[in-house]
């Protein structure tokens, strides 16, 4: 867009266009070069080719934007009040208060509301007087929706940064002050917000605070209520997708939290029908609708469709800047799912993506990654890869991490060392042992286990070996 639009000005455009296609081809930024082609000039030509940019992208979100439309046609309006087109002005001014009033948009209201005043008082018209009055009574009902909206804003960052602090309040005395404090019962018996912004907002402040007091049921609720509110307002959701996209995912996660996995392929596939319009929102939509799949088919044990899943997020890994934590995620619970369906050499593909990444994940996370990496070259029957990795995750877990010879996952690689150099008849044995250390040691609190939860997925493997079944038939009872 920004090309053709450049085009559009002829010889001084295309130097510029230049400077944005030499900048556009480099694979890493080169001011050398950039100097020697555009000379001295350049930091000025640099400076004028970023507006240059961002008054081009302002004319293509404008097409696309409802928020960028309304503050277009008050511009209009007040250019046309400066030509004298008075009549013309009002009426800019009509239509950018109706889609102001369809976008709940209470800022640019006010502002609509402030143009109108002056038109009033310079035309001067016989119910002048009249239209005053209409316009303060205007100004504050939109001002007490700002502020119902606002302080419902307040209210929603207070509790996100008290769950962000602590999720579950556990004694009641805690439980007891969040009451005192918040009194969301007392709001909920009240009418409902009049602003439509400030309704989604209750609903969510409802949502994290029944999610600070365990009330999941609630929780539940209320974040269903918040994907019935985008529903209800669709310009609004074109408008800012990936809040839409984040609250569907909030409401996947009250399910998640009460096992209520049946629920998840309707609004996946809502989130699927939808097209993101840009990059950031397009990034969002592949982060949540990723991960939410994968913990569908992690617990549901859904065996089709899975070698496209992975396909899918492999994809989108190259094809988005993810933030390495999210990264992280989706790359351990696909070598999770990998694994749970004995597809091994894909698992190993995957842990390596980790254990190789240039940002190594936290010393306690990756030591489980490290397992369930030596367990599945394992499965490959491969005895020099075997004996080349083990001895590598020794030298990690010796020398890197500092693991304690007694620890948990010294245990577990000493188990696995004694399952690769077992006879055939004594194999039996040992998996019972592995089995029985692992069941006792997730009981007991003498070992500090932190491993993401693959703690338990190697105790489905072993279970599976005893009981002659995949590890999936184990997982899935």
């Amino acid at each position: 867009y920004f090309t053709l639009d450049a085009q559009k000005s002829g010889k001084k455009g295309s130097k510029y266009l230049d400077l944005f296609q030499a900048i556009n081809n480099m694979e890493e930024y080169d001011e050398l070069k950039l100097k020697k082609k555009f000379a001295k000039n350049l930091p000025s030509d640099k400076a004028y080719l970023y507006d240059a940019i961002l008054r081009s992208m302002r004319d293509y979100r404008s097409s696309k934007s409802k928020a960028a439309q309304i503050k277009e046609m008050i511009l209009d309006s007040k250019y046309l009040y400066e030509r004298g087109l008075y009549s013309q002005c009002e009426e800019r001014l009509k239509e950018a208060e109706e889609l102001a009033g369809q976008m709940d948009d209470q800022l640019s209201t006010l502002e609509i509301i402030k143009e109108k005043r002056q038109l009033v008082w310079d035309l001067r018209k016989k119910n002048y007087e009249q239209e005053i009055k209409g316009i303060i009574g205007e100004k504050e009902d939109s001002l007490n929706r700002l502020k119902e909206e606002f302080k419902l804003l307040d209210l929603y960052d207070q509790l996100s940064t008290m769950v962000m602090k602590k999720p579950d309040l556990e004694d009641e005395e805690s439980r007891q002050a969040l009451k005192q404090q918040f009194q969301i019962e007392a709001l909920e018996s009240e009418k409902e917000p009049i602003s439509s912004h400030a309704l989604r907002r209750f609903y969510q402040c409802a949502a994290i605070y029944y999610h600070l007091l365990g009330d999941f049921d609630k929780v539940q609720i209320y974040y269903q209520k918040v994907v019935d509110w985008w529903d209800a307002n669709p310009l609004y959701k074109d408008e800012e997708f990936y809040k839409y996209v984040v609250d569907i995912s909030n409401l996947l996660h009250a399910w998640y939290r009460k096992g209520q996995f049946h629920n998840f392929p309707e609004l996946l596939t809502k989130i699927e029908s939808e097209i993101p319009t840009n990059l950031h929102d397009q990034t969002i939509a592949f982060q949540k609708l990723s991960i939410y799949k994968l913990l569908y088919y992690i617990n549901s044990g859904k065996e089709d469709g899975v070698d496209e899943l992975v396909k899918e997020i492999d994809y989108g890994l190259r094809q988005f800047n993810i933030n390495p934590a999210r990264k992280l995620v989706l790359l351990v619970n696909v070598s999770f799912l990998l694994f749970m369906h004995n597809s091994y050499k894909a698992c190993i593909e995957w842990c390596e993506k980790i254990i190789q990444g240039r940002k190594m994940p936290s010393r306690q996370y990756i030591k489980g990654i490290y397992l369930l990496h030596m367990v599945a070259v394992f499965e490959t029957d491969d005895l020099d890869l075997i004996e080349q990795t083990y001895r590598s995750i020794y030298r990690f877990f010796t020398q890197k991490a500092e693991v304690d010879k007694d620890s948990f996952e010294m245990h577990v690689l000493d188990y696995i060392r004694k399952i690769i150099n077992a006879p055939l008849g004594d194999l039996n044995d040992i998996y019972r042992s592995f089995q029985q250390f692992l069941s006792e040691a997730k009981k007991s609190k003498t070992y500090k286990i932190n491993l993401g939860g693959i703690e338990e997925l190697l105790l489905f493997w072993v279970n599976s070996k005893l009981e002659k079944r995949t590890i999936l038939q184990v997982m899935t009872g």
